[in-house]
This record gives structure tokens, sequence and C-alpha cells, in this order.
């Protein structure tokens, strides 16, 4: 296509088709770089037309780019709301779960264990207690599960004084407080 052929822009809208690809399937980090690759590639080309041609393919090029970036903001906007979804729905699971473990039983033993077990995510190791104060009649009662290795007999140091701050302010108490 070399010359000034009517045909200089087809080798442009061909890379339309791996740009929108790598937009789809990786958003904008795969589409600029395929696009700004793609012109990287094509320079030797376009160095052989003259000026006016030179700025078509140009021109060319930044829709291309243009249209790289409107799809995979769409893509990405879908891919965090498909993850937004998917966190709620997990958390809306474990609610159900402990309401169910609440509602199946009037046992407290019962109750606290199938509270833990319903807060606990079976894919992270994580390791969870319900420590109830005493109250006129009752000792203080704790209870401990974990989820993805042994459950502990005792809290250590850090989980006691947790546990402390959480009584005393009525805050849940995490020690990454980044994590859910």
């Amino acid at each position: 296509l070399l010359g000034e052929s009517e045909l200089y822009l087809l080798s442009v809208s061909v890379i339309l088709i791996p740009v929108v690809y790598a937009a789809l399937a990786f958003g904008l980090r795969g589409a600029v770089p395929t696009a700004l690759w793609a012109l990287v590639l094509s320079l030797p080309e376009i160095s052989m037309h003259g000026w006016t041609t030179r700025i078509g393919i140009i021109t060319q090029f930044t829709i291309v780019l243009a249209i790289a970036i409107i799809v995979a903001l769409r893509v990405d906007r879908e891919h965090k709301a498909a993850r937004a979804s998917e966190q709620a729905n997990r958390r809306l699971s474990r609610l159900n779960a402990t309401a169910t473990a609440v509602a199946s039983s009037l046992d407290l033993d019962h109750v606290l264990t199938a509270t833990l077990r319903a807060k606990l995510d079976p894919n992270r190791e994580q390791i969870a207690w319900i420590h109830l104060l005493p109250d006129g009649h009752k000792p203080t009662v704790t209870h401990i599960d974990a989820s993805r290795s042994d459950r502990p007999h005792d809290r250590d140091v850090m989980q006691r004084s947790r546990t402390d701050r959480a009584c005393a302010t009525g805050l849940e108490q995490r020690s990454d407080p980044d994590r859910v």
C-alpha cells in the first residue's frame, strides 16, 4: 500500500480488530498499549507517505484509539460492577446464613457456633470469636471458630485486646481494616 493509493488507510482499519479485542478482553490496560504498539509498528509505513497522507493515517489512528478507550472504559465499568455485585451477594449469603443459624435453634451454644460459621469465609484463613460479657446470672462466655485452620482453644493477647476495645466502644475491631 505504498505510494498515494486510496487503500493506504486499509492497514489502519484492520488494526481496529486486535485493538477492540484487547479492549474487550483486558479493558483499558489492554486497549491503549495495543493501539500504541500498532502505531509504533506502522511508523515505517507512515514515513513513506506524503505529509497529507500521514495526517490522514494519524487521524485514523486517533479514531482507533478513541474507539478502544470508549470500549475499554465500558468493559472496565462492567467488570467493576460485576465484582461489586459478587461481593454484595457473598455478604448477603453470610447474613442469610447468620439469620438461619439464629432462627434454627434456641440453644445458645448452637446459635453461637452457627453464627461464627456463617461469618467465616471458607476461602480465607480467618479466626472469629464471640465474647459474651457476664450478667448477673451467667458467666463470661467466649466461642471461637476458624476457617481453613485449626480452631484455637483461646485467644492470644492481641485478640483479647481487640475484644476489650470492642466491648468498651461497641465497635467492631479488625486486625486488617481493609479486609471484609
